[in-house]
């Protein structure tokens, strides 16, 4: 047996050839093309849409407290004076993790601030506290940092009111989407290895096979056992070597191994891979048998 890369051959009458199917490859890129955008659509999810979605639930909760609160003060109800001062320093410490040294804007920056930034909603933070720690003015009337607190509380409502907080399943499902990443190198590297293999089958019986070059004498046979089920048989040389043959990856390979399954079992298999029918007793005599 040599190991010289096969010589390539047109695919005329008297030499059959098979390279990688058409058909495999571009399922190949497809599933590329999908793990791809599953993938990204996995890491885009994980990394911002889920963090932003639990960050405005937050701020939808927090507004809604601190309404809550400002109304509860100015109905002289002073039983949720703890429930006031836990949520003042709530905010300051998350003021405090956000900004390090708090917001040195105005109140009237507000409006010239895009309604879902962040910088507005550390200013948003500054004018609870304001309006938290500010109390009612004579007669139970709000004082104005409490109007402006509550104000701005029920701007944030009409902002963040559709925010729901995610489920505790929403990110390890994205990680099903980002593990499908892995198996893009997967078939990469599967066309990388299949794309440049040929296979031929010349008229006088020599194979050419991507580890080498068989002579008619150095095929020893074929082993077709899951030929039916697999599309795959394993050609022997008489060393002992198989090597197997795969006709759903490679085109017209099904061709070359009806042909050598033929020479070495015509009574089991026809030329272009076929299992031969077994005659049955319904089946007319040939013109030979009658006249016998």
């Amino acid at each position: 047996m040599t190991t010289e890369p096969p010589v390539e051959h047109p695919a005329d009458s008297t030499t059959l050839t098979s390279n990688i199917s058409q058909g495999y490859s571009i399922r190949c890129w497809l599933i590329m093309i999908v793990c791809l955008v599953l993938g990204l659509w996995g890491v885009y999810d994980y990394v911002w849409a889920i963090p932003t979605q639990a960050e405005h639930a937050e701020r939808r909760e927090l507004s809604q407290d601190v309404l809550d609160v400002l109304l509860g003060s100015a109905a002289g109800n002073n039983s949720d004076t703890e429930a006031r001062d836990q949520l003042v320093e709530f905010l300051g410490i998350r003021l405090q993790d956000r900004t390090g040294s708090g917001s040195h804007a105005g109140p009237e920056a507000l409006g010239d601030l895009p309604p879902a930034s962040d910088e507005a909603w550390m200013l948003s933070m500054e004018l609870y506290i304001t309006g938290l720690e500010s109390r009612p003015m004579p007669g139970g009337r709000p004082s104005k940092a409490m109007q402006l607190a509550g104000t701005v509380a029920e701007r944030s409502l009409d902002l963040y009111g559709d925010a729901q907080t995610p489920s505790v399943y929403d990110r390890p499902v994205q990680w099903l989407f980002m593990i499908s990443l892995i198996f893009i190198p997967f078939y990469a590297w599967s066309l990388l290895v299949f794309s440049p293999k040929k296979y031929a089958l010349e008229e006088d019986g020599t194979l050419h096979l991507p580890e080498g070059t068989w002579s008619r004498d150095d095929t020893a046979d074929i082993d077709m056992t899951r030929w039916m089920s697999k599309s795959t048989a394993w050609v022997e040389h008489v060393d002992g070597t198989r090597i197997k043959l795969d006709a759903h990856i490679y085109k017209n390979l099904h061709l070359i191994i009806g042909a050598v399954a033929h020479r070495f079992h015509p009574d089991m298999w026809q030329e272009d891979g076929r299992k031969v029918k077994p005659l049955t007793n319904s089946e007319p005599e040939s013109d030979e048998e009658q006249e016998s």
